[in-house]
């Protein structure tokens, strides 16, 4: 299973791991190649809130470093 998401501006992707039995994902910044944005959660109202936060840290982070 893998799909996409998408949040303020961002993508993210969705992939199901087997081994761990969870949803995970990474923000696609093709802009940014050297930025990791990675989440993760249970269900997919938990990869879904993972993937908000993950996005709200990320824009957070990039405004504190201007």
């Amino acid at each position: 299973m893998s799909g996409y998401m998408y949040y303020m501006g961002f993508c993210g992707t969705v992939k199901y791991s087997e081994d761990d039995e969870c949803l995970y994902g990474q923000v696609l910044m093709p802009e940014h190649p050297g930025d990791t944005v990675t989440y993760e959660g249970q269900s997919v109202v938990e990869i879904i809130k993972s993937f908000h936060e993950a996005v709200d840290d990320y824009i957070e982070l990039k405004k504190e470093l201007k």
